[in-house]
């Protein structure tokens, strides 16, 4: 008689270790359905739509390739994944800095790199805290660059690579959101020698605009270009733009 007693008390003790919070689970299309799970179900939800995300980011090349329905899907994923952010003030979050690579966008002038005669290689962001009065962060953009046909030129030993760094100065907006006002960039090329271990180090071409125009730009454009994290863990970084345009990214080694 004494067993449902029990059974309560141990169900009260995993949900004071567990707190039950919702999350969503629909997978497409609709909009979520919530249900009440553990911090601990959550965590393992997440990681599984964490890993479908990156793997149909993969499958359509960060979103180069994607079909209409790939589209579809991967934007159903990333608000699943919005919807498990904790980090309310990820601007101030130490876990916003560093390097990051892209996983997936849907925005319009990053799949036009899609045009140039060129394979794209890594696109990648790294954050830094800014060391003047005029920004809170330091964002360098950058791109990665080789001929057609590089997989070939491997094949020959041979490796040839343009990276391209835009650098932007970031003001604080609110507790997720920064401005971005890009001041000044790098155009570094590549030339290695596979086999014979020949990498030499090419000059970077590049140049940064006065400070008194970058200031000009910050207030003539204000808080109309920008960037929000919408989400934020130790290894995965969702933000979006003014058009609401997606950049999935992942954290990866300098």
């Amino acid at each position: 008689k004494m067993f449902p007693v029990v059974a309560a008390l141990a169900t009260l003790s995993v949900v004071a270790f567990f707190p039950l919070r919702r999350y969503p689970v629909q997978l497409r299309h609709n909009d979520p359905v919530y249900i009440t799970m553990s911090d601990t179900d959550a965590s393992l939800s997440l990681k599984a739509v964490t890993a479908d995300l990156r793997d149909l980011a993969r499958k359509s090349d960060r979103g180069f390739r994607a079909s209409q329905d790939q589209l579809v899907q991967l934007r159903a994923l990333t608000k699943q994944v919005e919807a498990y952010n904790t980090e309310e003030a990820p601007v101030d979050s130490s876990q916003l800095l560093g390097r990051w690579s892209l996983t997936f966008t849907d925005a319009a002038d990053v799949l036009s790199l899609k045009i140039l005669p060129a394979e794209v290689g890594e696109i990648a962001q790294t954050l830094e805290v800014a060391r003047t009065p005029e920004a809170e962060l330091v964002a360098f953009n950058s791109v990665e660059l080789q001929p057609l046909g590089s997989a070939y030129l491997s094949a020959f030993g041979l490796r040839t690579a343009s990276s391209y760094t835009i650098r932007g100065k970031c003001k604080k907006l609110s507790a997720s959101r920064v401005s971005l006002v890009f001041d000044g960039g790098t155009l570094q090329p590549e030339f290695q020698l596979l086999k014979q271990g020949f990498e030499p180090k090419l000059p970077a071409i590049g140049g940064e605009l006065p400070l008194p125009v970058v200031q000009a730009l910050q207030g003539v454009i204000g808080d109309r270009v920008f960037l929000d994290t919408t989400f934020l863990d130790e290894d995965l970084r969702v933000a979006r733009g003014p058009g609401q345009e997606i950049w999935v990214l992942s954290r990866t080694m300098s």
